[in-house]
């Protein structure tokens, strides 16, 4: 008896040791892939402050951090912040971390400024992808060596500001405090996606007239979404702006070019 209880001793240590070091283990490696990822995509200076890894938040997955994320922009917009982040994690399963392919099962995004313009050139700022480079014609994408698969449950936005300036258009719009959260097994071809949105302030001009002020904005629904025929159910929706309260129901579907409502 007490041999056996020497063992289990001994294993729960081993087991806690390796929780303990798994995280560092791996740190070097997916930060390693992170910067790639962005770098090899974008055309823009990226630069992020210190991140984290963590076992014991989300067991037994993984959760990987970036704080203090910024993009800035290259000409024509030399030196404009396009966002900040003040944290965004992931949380990667943790046997794909052994593997080849990570799959990232949420992503939650803290406190983004995003700034979104386009001068009277009509240029945009956000327009910062990588040109590409081949010139060979390929009709099908091979993603079989991707560092990053999707295979999403949750997706969070948590305390937002955005800035929208169209100096071509002449409009722009002001949100602040805007929080999203969407829930459902995206990685399936059919699921009920649960939605949650609020937005504290959202002011809307164009050519000079104020269409909304400050406005306060909440929806909460759910779709049915079927992502191999582009068929989206609306049900048990609630739109909210200010004291006003509307519920839908309906179905888009996108088949091809075509929208059917």
């Amino acid at each position: 008896m007490k041999k056996i209880v020497k063992y289990l001793a001994i294993l729960i240590l081993v087991l806690l040791i390796a929780l303990v070091s798994i995280p560092f283990m791996f740190k070097g490696k997916l930060i390693e892939l992170t910067k790639e990822q962005i770098n090899n995509n974008v055309n823009a200076t990226v630069n992020f402050g210190e991140f984290d890894l963590s076992i014991f938040s989300s067991f037994p997955n993984l959760t990987f951090s970036l704080n203090d994320l910024s993009v800035v922009g290259k000409t024509p917009f030399e030196g404009e912040r396009l966002a900040y982040i003040q944290k965004l994690s992931f949380e990667l399963d943790l046997m794909s971390v052994f593997g080849e392919q990570i799959k990232v099962r949420s992503i939650e995004v803290t406190k983004p400024v995003v700034n979104a313009l386009i001068n009277k050139e009509g240029f945009a700022n956000w327009d910062i992808a990588m040109p590409d480079s081949s010139t060979e014609d390929t009709t099908i994408e091979d993603t079989s060596s991707t560092d990053f698969h999707l295979a999403l449950k949750r997706f969070a936005i948590v305390d937002a500001a955005i800035l929208y300036d169209d100096q071509e258009g002449n409009m722009s719009a002001k949100i602040a405090g805007l929080n999203f959260d969407l829930q459902g097994d995206m990685s399936l071809s059919e699921v009920v996606l649960k939605i949650t949105t609020t937005i504290k302030s959202l002011t809307y001009k164009m050519d000079g007239i104020n269409y909304l002020t400050k406005a306060n904005i909440g929806f909460d629904g759910e779709i049915d979404a079927d992502m191999e025929h582009w068929v989206y159910t609306f049900k048990d929706n609630n739109f909210r702006l200010n004291a006003i309260n509307t519920a839908f129901a309906g179905k888009i579907a996108m088949p091809d070019e075509t929208i059917s409502m």
